[in-house]
């Protein structure tokens, strides 16, 4: 393994693999357009294995095609005969997007037989995710956003821009005029701030722990309606349903639990929000992406992985534990590994976050004033 630079012929065939949530697929996306602009003949597919990662790639005007494979659900022996047949398509390149460095992954990589196989390699118990069976490996940088770590993968590719971009959802006229008439149909009072809420944030590996109290949120909603006359719009996907109704009956009226078709329709009404609050989710980076001050709650993980990427946002988080954060990017599940009980979630008041979004409200209201 080396990550010595290469550069690839002028019409190389590359793909992409993006295998993680939907997340750490709208992260990678400023590195695809990298790519695209340094090989401009070349033909880039991408690989995601989750119906939203294929949704929010829709429109990227930076990739040939889109390859859908869900690879927990179609299991094993599928899986193999797919990326087999994937192979006859002779990518010169293949690059796994972070955080991809699972063994999993790696032995997808490995047999799409590219001549070129990129990854990371992690800090912590990188051995036994077989990161040898790519050609090409860098070691992952704590000090770096998981957007710059995508972007120095592709400086072995020689595809690294001028200037670091941030992450972009392409979306139309239509799926824009789809959330304003959502808008114009439920929120009767014209002048209510309307903020987005996100109460969920991924399941594998025991993420659940990350989550902030859904009470905590209803009882934050409430001060800002009382403090901003605000609508809350409640986002999240089916396996929140309980989640998202239960903080709803905690806020009344003024509360408005989102279902959506797709996460192009779930983006489009998140970008008519004036504020997002959420855990740190693949909703807080649509919401990023989109230019919404976020306010994002942070528990165990490090914000400087995986903080709101160029966008007007603050963190909101414990101040008084020495151990955050201690999420690492590994083969293990979530553990509190000092306390065992992920206090640095579970005690953060209200008041910190209120103050965080009342920061944001504050500078957001000036702007428009002046």
């Amino acid at each position: 393994m080396t990550s010595n630079k290469i550069i690839l012929k002028a019409n190389s065939r590359i793909l992409i693999i993006s295998l993680p949530g939907v997340g750490d697929t709208l992260l990678a996306t400023p590195s695809i357009k990298a790519l695209k602009e340094r090989y401009k003949d070349s033909i880039i597919d991408v690989f995601v294995m989750f119906k939203p990662s294929k949704e929010i790639l829709t429109g990227n005007p930076y990739i040939n095609e889109i390859l859908f494979f869900n690879i927990l659900k179609e299991g094993t022996l599928k899986t193999i005969k797919y990326v087999l047949k994937l192979r006859k398509r002779k990518y010169d390149a293949s690059v796994l997007v972070y955080p991809g460095n699972r063994r999993e992954y790696n032995i997808i990589s490995w047999l799409l037989g590219a001549r070129y196989r990129l990854a990371h390699r992690y800090n912590h118990e990188h051995g036994f995710t077989c990161p040898w069976l790519n050609t090409n490996t860098i070691l992952e940088n704590d000090c770096l956003h998981n957007v710059e770590e995508d972007y120095a993968i592709m400086k072995i590719l020689d595809a690294t821009p001028e200037k670091y971009e941030k992450p972009r959802i392409y979306m139309n006229d239509t799926d824009y005029a789809k959330a304003q008439d959502w808008i114009n149909q439920n929120i009767k009072e014209k002048q209510k701030m309307l903020i987005g809420f996100h109460l969920g944030t991924a399941e594998f590996k025991n993420q659940i722990m990350r989550r902030w109290d859904y009470r905590k949120f209803a009882e934050l909603g409430k001060r800002l309606n009382e403090n901003y006359n605000a609508s809350i719009l409640i986002f999240g996907g089916s396996n929140e349903k309980e989640l998202k109704t239960n903080c709803k009956k905690l806020m009344e009226a003024f509360a408005f639990d989102i279902e959506t078709e797709n996460i192009i329709d779930t983006a489009a009404l998140i970008s008519k929000c004036n504020l997002f609050i959420s855990n740190d989710s693949a909703l807080m980076h649509i919401s990023a992406a989109l230019d919404v001050p976020t306010v994002a709650i942070f528990g165990p993980t490090n914000p400087t992985w995986v903080k709101p990427y160029k966008c007007k946002h603050l963190i909101a988080s414990s101040k008084n534990l020495d151990c955050m954060p201690c999420f690492y990017y590994s083969i293990k599940p979530l553990t509190c590994r000092k306390y065992g009980d992920f206090r640095c979630i579970k005690d953060l008041n209200v008041d910190i976050v209120f103050n965080a979004a009342d920061e944001l409200i504050t500078s957001l209201l000036s702007t428009n004033q002046s």
